[in-house]
């Protein structure tokens, strides 16, 4: 970073901290490709990344009054993407514990009529949770998950390319997984 760069993004701060919206849009546009490539090093998620980098940079807004006495605003700002992406990555290790003690019940108890009933409920759960997806997020998961499709062929068949497929799928599968573990949570309670 040259001299020139440094007092622009010194400014840049001062202004930010006074809540300037055009200093805020700067250091956004700095910091976001940086951000998206440093998390992305942890998360291997171009989706959960690009959630997480949104987040460190509304906190920079959110807490703008503070880059009075932030004497190093780039490394404050890289310090909250890395907790950040932590506290994402910690929640969806206890969301993914969640879901295979519930799996492990599912299994254990397959026999007993009641699990059967729950088991119902479950589909029925996962049948409204498709429902409530944008259509073409529900047509790409049926493809995939109920008729067992790869990319490639569900790419030709909706004649889209394989990563909106990717991101179609991704996104279908974030909204179910959070459904059925709200559902999860509310029939645990």
């Amino acid at each position: 970073m040259n001299t020139q760069e440094s007092k622009i993004n010194a400014l840049a701060y001062l202004q930010l901290a006074d809540g300037d919206e055009s200093a805020f849009r700067e250091i956004f546009h700095h910091f976001y490709p940086r951000l998206e490539a440093y998390v992305l090093k942890v998360t291997r998620d171009p989706l959960l990344t690009e959630e997480i980098v949104q987040d460190v940079l509304l906190t920079v807004w959110l807490k703008h009054q503070e880059f009075h006495s932030i004497t190093e605003p780039e490394s404050w700002i890289f310090k909250v993407a890395t907790n950040r992406t932590y506290d994402y990555l910690k929640k969806l290790a206890r969301q993914r514990k969640l879901m295979s003690t519930l799996l492990s019940r599912a299994i254990i108890y397959e026999k007993d009529t009641e699990n059967r009933v729950q088991l119902r409920e479950s589909a029925s759960l996962l049948h409204v949770a498709v429902r409530q997806l944008p259509e073409q997020q529900q047509i790409v998961y049926r493809l995939s998950r109920e008729e067992g499709l790869r990319t490639e062929e569900i790419a030709k068949q909706l004649a889209i390319s394989q990563s909106t497929v990717k991101n179609h799928l991704v996104r279908a599968m974030r909204s179910v997984r959070r459904f059925m573990l709200e559902a999860a949570r509310l029939f645990l309670l």
